[in-house]
């Protein structure tokens, strides 16, 4: 099948029961031809001058989905940006597209700094349920993705030219199945002012219900469907990226990565060192909440607790909670101490209701006093881990489990 350039960054995480389908575009003024289908609620799309623009504007959505393709549940779209206008509408990446009446589906529509995520609704009403505040603008010659796994909660992932750029849930319309495609918005043109070009789509693996990564597989611009991450909003700043082998943040600051598999309410979540310098910390989460943005793009309040190491050994405990602005971190306890050898592994365990119980292990012994939180009593069932530190701070492995 194609192993295109946009499929190859994906590597291993490419489903390999599934091919990857591509199309340039290039070829006469007209239809997209007989292997696009135009959702019921959309307009169709055309093709002017070898790109793809609205068949007539203003038009807030033309998109249509490639029909002639066999792809899993879990699944993504890609396009290049030939022109875009943020002022006149956006470019769209398609996905889970399918045939009933009328049409469901998911699409984004990147613009300037925000990509808005949206549904087609059984009363043909666009809405857009959540925005990502992207660490990078799209431009034109940019490659925009959608990729898409999960069924309540579903997530998405925005990626630009290959690498993570954004991220959303839904767990409310949970649409699943169907096909990716491709589209524009020009609700204020007069005259088509954006284009596309050069699309292509895949199938990605089922999420794994094994709670455990060594990260042992090729590069990429993202973790794959196992890992999501919380929006550059409240404390968190940036991502992770595969890198030699380990899970590494993609640019200096805060990143933060939950497991998309949710473990019981008494779990523990387990994070592998691979290496720290200077002035950072890497910590293990525990009891995260999946709190979404809305599609104002406003703070989506992260909630979780976490223990953290810093290169010289201490150890501290925190609690989090975007919503209360500057005030969201709460140390819990006070310090709990230097640990005088090599930290290999720190691990979170949370269990209880009211209290809630949180114990810390510095390779897998207990460190300081088992602390009883009483105040916040934290109920979310995701984990994961979460870093300060630069590109070259870099976690080799991640388990969690039910306690």
């Amino acid at each position: 099948y194609s192993t295109s350039a946009i499929a190859s960054w994906q590597g291993t995480l490419v489903s390999e029961s599934y091919p990857t389908y591509s199309d340039n575009l290039q070829r006469a003024d007209g239809s997209l031809g007989p292997n696009w289908t135009t959702p019921q609620n959309a307009n169709p799309l055309t093709i002017s001058n070898d790109a793809v623009v609205a068949s007539s504007v203003p038009s807030l959505h033309d998109l249509e989905y490639y029909s002639a393709g066999t792809f899993a549940s879990n699944q993504w779209s890609s396009y290049t940006i030939v022109s875009s206008n943020p002022s006149e509408g956006a470019p769209s990446a398609m996905v889970r597209a399918n045939g009933n009446t009328p049409t469901e589906y998911y699409n984004d529509g990147p613009e300037s700094a925000i990509d808005r995520i949206g549904i087609a609704t059984p009363a043909n009403e666009p809405v857009d349920f959540c925005a990502s505040r992207l660490y990078t603008a799209f431009g034109n010659g940019d490659t925009d993705e959608l990729a898409v796994a999960g069924s309540g909660p579903v997530f998405f992932w925005i990626l630009r030219n290959g690498v993570i750029d954004g991220t959303c849930f839904d767990n409310t319309y949970n649409y699943t199945g169907g096909y990716p495609g491709l589209g524009v918005a020009g609700e204020n043109d007069s005259t088509p002012t954006i284009s596309v070009d050069n699309w292509q789509g895949g199938s990605l693996p089922a999420l794994s219900t094994t709670p455990t990564d060594d990260f042992q597989r090729a590069n990429a611009g993202w973790l794959g469907v196992n890992w999501w991450f919380p929006q550059p909003d409240g404390g968190v700043t940036t991502s992770f990226t595969l890198s030699g082998n380990a899970a590494a943040p993609l640019t200096a600051g805060i990143a933060m990565a939950v497991w998309t598999t949710p473990l019981n309410l008494n779990q523990s979540s387990a994070v592998t060192i691979g290496s720290t310098s200077g002035d950072t910390w890497i910590g293990a989460v525990a009891r995260y909440s999946l709190v979404a943005a809305p599609a104002n793009g406003i703070n989506p309040g992260n909630v979780f607790y976490f223990a953290l190491v810093e290169p010289s050994g201490l150890v501290d405990l925190f609690e989090f909670d975007a919503s209360r602005g500057d005030g969201a971190w709460s140390q819990l306890g006070g310090s709990l101490g230097t640990y005088s050898g090599a930290v290999h592994t720190i691990e979170l365990d949370a269990t209880g209701t009211s209290p809630v119980s949180l114990t810390v292990k510095i390779n897998g012994t207990q460190f300081g006093s088992t602390y009883s939180d009483s105040t916040y009593k934290l109920t979310g069932t995701y984990a994961g881990f979460i870093v300060d530190g630069t590109p070259s701070t870099t976690i080799t492995g991640w388990t969690g489990a039910n306690l």
